[in-house]
């Protein structure tokens, strides 16, 4: 009689765009249920094949990946990473391991991402598997209206930030056919599967990926370079300065937006400068937007604006190629772009948390 071999017990955290070890509710949550716990960072090809991604994308994700690992040593954690779909690595796992629970942090995405998500969601009920999902920044699933939409951002940035005790996190051993499936390249391992050779070349001319260089942004930015931003924030050749840089930290979740508004007050103090009250401004104008689209998700696809719905599409095509002849005229007159790299400062600006403090528009909505 074949002995059956009992499959080991394990919480899986599937990381998406919050790539990054702090104030992260999922790790946070998986990790204090006891269990081993797998943190895994999906390569989904037809996801990478939407037109919303490009090889820069990749780049900072690996670059990302390879931050965590890093980090994570110490504790002999890591990060594996897969090239393949999620159902599929998903029921890989599960042929291998006993997979009670999956944390998450809710996306935001496109249509692609939201109709998997709904595929997943059935794959997880069907097998037993509890799907976990954290509220992504201050965003609110299925909100009617944003009447108290403010009050509630403040309350949410002002909590406490989630931190993963790493110490008392339960590794697991991979069985070898699931450790085969980690793509050559990647941070966490090799196998046939091999990721492309221009995700895996760094570019000078790009800021790197990783929540330890996107700290190093933050902390410069709001310990000088912050001075000048209200006055040169619209100014291009300036801003390069004078802006934060973090844009590419908050979309891919080095930096969650909890992390960045209470480094932020704590800098400020109790009588912030106008520089910080607009930063702040434009802080929480990043979720209010992301609600938007939330809430109306159809905006991927239909013109917020609907006199836009009357352009032809060879009227279109016409005002792109003026842009694009427009856009190089411009690129002659700027300066040689050179990515501006912060110090090398490693402690934070602020101790304790404050409180938010009281945010007015700026009237001037640039970047941040």
């Amino acid at each position: 009689m074949q002995e059956v071999v009992k499959k080991t017990e394990v919480n899986i955290v599937w990381l998406k765009r919050d790539l990054r070890l702090t104030d992260h509710e999922p790790l946070q949550r998986a990790i204090a249920q006891g269990l081993p716990v797998l943190v895994i960072y999906i390569w989904e090809p037809e996801l990478l094949e939407q037109p919303d991604y490009d090889v820069r994308h990749a780049r900072f994700i690996r670059q990302s990946l390879a931050d965590m690992n890093k980090q994570l040593v110490p504790f002999k954690l890591e990060v594996s990473d897969f090239y393949m779909e999620a159902e599929e690595l998903f029921r890989l796992l599960s042929t291998h391991l006993s997979v009670k629970q999956v944390f998450s942090h809710q996306e935001v995405g496109i249509d692609w991402t939201y109709q998997r998500d709904i595929q997943m969601a059935a794959w997880f009920q069907a097998n037993d598997i509890d799907w976990i999902e954290s509220r992504f920044s201050s965003i609110t699933r299925g909100l009617r209206n944003r009447k108290k939409w403010r009050a509630s951002w403040s309350e949410y940035m002002s909590a406490a930030l989630a931190q993963p005790d790493f110490a008392f996190a339960k590794t697991i051993e991979l069985p070898a056919a699931i450790r085969d499936l980690r793509p050559s390249g990647s941070t966490s391992g090799h196998s046939s599967a091999k990721l492309p050779d221009s995700w895996l070349k760094d570019d000078p001319l790009f800021q790197p990926g990783g929540a330890q260089v996107a700290n190093r942004y933050l902390n410069s930015f709001l310990q000088d370079r912050i001075k000048n931003y209200q006055a040169n924030i619209s100014k291009p050749a300036a801003a390069r300065l004078s802006c934060s840089r973090l844009s590419p930290y908050l979309a891919w979740g080095n930096l969650s937006l909890r992390e960045v508004v209470q480094a932020t007050a704590c800098a400020a103090g109790k009588k912030p400068s106008r520089n910080f009250v607009h930063m702040m401004s434009r802080l929480r104008w990043r979720d209010h937007f992301i609600q938007k689209f939330e809430s109306h998700s159809a905006y991927e696809q239909e013109n917020l604006n609907a006199a836009y719905d009357s352009l032809s599409r060879n009227t279109i095509l016409h005002i792109s190629k003026h842009f694009a002849l427009a856009k190089q005229a411009f690129r002659s007159l700027m300066p040689p772009c050179v990515v501006q790299r912060p110090p090398a400062i490693s402690t934070s600006v602020c101790g304790p948390w404050s409180p938010v403090f009281g945010c007015k528009s700026s009237g001037n909505r640039g970047s941040l």
